[in-house]
């Protein structure tokens, strides 16, 4: 029995890895800023599409574009938020005000419809040599692009959790987070703070898209069921915290490759938020949020 689930798995812990580096983006921004980007998905579909286009139109691997994606990505993040979202919250008082949430559902469709107007429904991938080489491990066979993918996922981990504890703008973004009204009064800009976040958020996102580019494919309605796994990684680990977004994400890609041996694949998705209500229930700041006062 521990035989058979060896390799699944493995594979679920590889792949819960980059769940966790994509719901780090929306983990953050929702803990600086309180802001429900129901379009995270849609911009992780985007950057899919642009280092696939990069690869089929100039020949540059994902694995050398990745970081011109994730710069791109920053600013596309900044230009999001200093164009739409800095304007509607300085119009509301709350935090997350319905035209928000509206503008980001509003942002995902025209996304997803705008990439399926441009390129069409077919799904597509950056197949390049190192795609479909892999490593066998004993019985166990390791896909080199998900390990990669997985390594990468844990480094901008540590990376993130540095930037975020040790640094002068990381702090800045805490103490918004905690407790804005106080950190106005010390003479930090909140919109810049906010900016920086979100703009951070996207560049996760960039890093993310490059390299499951090379063995996903990307397609116009991807967003929403990575958008959706996002929102129950971030639940499980708790809202903000950085450890418990990767933690959630390694959670449910043992889930999701355990119980689709056992069911057919449709129904992981089920027992995952099965496991999100519970969560919800027992522990609503997740495993490692704390409860806001």
């Amino acid at each position: 029995m521990l035989s058979q689930l060896a390799q699944p798995l493995l594979s679920g812990t590889l792949m819960g890895g980059v769940y966790g580096l994509i719901a780090l983006g929306l983990s953050l921004v929702f803990g600086v800023m309180r802001v429900s980007n129901f379009a995270h998905g849609d911009l992780l579909m985007i950057a899919m599409y642009i280092s696939v286009a990069l690869w089929e139109g100039f020949g540059i691997s994902p694995y050398v574009s990745i970081f011109g994606v994730a710069i791109f990505m920053f600013f596309v993040g900044v230009f999001i938020q200093k164009a739409a979202i800095t304007p509607i919250l300085k119009s509301e008082k709350e935090r997350s005000p319905l035209r928000l949430i509206l503008f980001t559902v509003g942002l995902s469709i025209f996304l997803q419809n705008l990439v399926l107007m441009i390129k069409g429904g077919a799904p597509v991938t950056a197949t390049v040599p190192l795609s479909t080489q892999t490593l066998p491990v004993g019985d166990l066979i390791v896909s080199i692009p998900r390990l990669l993918a997985f390594v990468l996922s844990i480094v901008i981990t540590v990376i993130l959790w540095f930037f975020i504890s040790k640094t002068d703008t990381g702090r800045a973004m805490r103490a918004v987070s905690q407790d804005r009204e106080t950190s106005l009064l010390m003479g930090i800009n909140e919109y810049k703070t906010y900016a920086i976040a979100f703009g951070i958020g996207t560049v996760l996102l960039g890093l993310a898209a490059s390299m499951v580019s090379t063995f996903l494919y990307a397609f116009p309605t991807m967003g929403s069921s990575y958008t959706l796994r996002s929102y129950v990684i971030v639940a499980l680990g708790g809202i903000g915290s950085i450890p418990g977004a990767m933690i959630g994400g390694l959670v449910v890609g043992i889930i999701e490759s355990i119980s689709a041996q056992f069911m057919p694949a449709s129904y992981s998705e089920v027992v995952i938020f099965i496991i999100f209500i519970l969560v919800l229930v027992i522990k609503p700041s997740g495993m490692f949020g704390k409860e806001r006062k």
